[in-house]
């Protein structure tokens, strides 16, 4: 629906220092996004707080933060890595194959894997506040954590919710580089 779609309106600043009621929009800008079979130019809502200067932008579930390919292109490859127990080359190929327009090489790859890997802790976490019951071995080595945190992440009703369950709680995306985690 492009600028046409029916944004939220927010209630209060994101900024948790200042949580003022007063947010304007803020326009919009253009983002790169593919779903792995087109690229597409979508516009982003831009939210500012005149109060302390913040400007927050309203992605689309299927978009995390610093990354131009959609959550299921992610997704797909953390599952084909640690639930398949595929290679890194096998792992690019079945994605490439599966989507044409998948420009990822070996290194990216594994950065993204990596990024998954160092992020188990907080995921973790986040698991446990929605079932505190649930055991996840924080003795096994982390390829193995991944395994059961990614069974975990499937249960969700989509990955959207599950991205959007983390990003609420940790502010960040599950696949954020650890340093901005801090």
């Amino acid at each position: 629906m492009g600028r046409d779609f029916d944004f939220p309106k927010l209630e209060r600043c994101p900024n948790r220092k200042c949580r003022t009621l007063r947010v304007h929009r803020h326009g919009f800008y253009q983002r790169n996004c593919s779903d792995g079979h087109s690229w597409y130019r979508i516009p982003i809502r831009r939210y500012y707080c005149p109060h302390c200067g913040t400007t927050v932008s309203f992605l689309p579930l299927f978009c995390l933060p610093w990354f131009q390919y959609g959550l299921m292109c992610l997704m797909k490859c953390l599952i084909a890595r640690f639930l398949w127990h595929l290679s890194l080359k096998e792992t690019l190929d079945r994605l490439k194959a599966e989507y044409p327009k998948l420009s990822w090489s070996v290194s990216q790859l594994h950065r993204y894997l990596s990024r998954f890997l160092a992020n188990i802790p907080r995921i973790e976490l986040v698991l446990r506040s929605v079932n505190p019951r649930c055991l996840l071995g924080q003795s096994l080595d982390k390829t193995k954590r991944a395994k059961k945190v990614l069974d975990m992440i499937i249960g969700f009703p989509t990955i959207q919710s599950f991205s959007k369950l983390f990003a609420d709680q940790c502010h960040c995306s599950f696949l954020a580089p650890i340093h901005s985690l801090v």
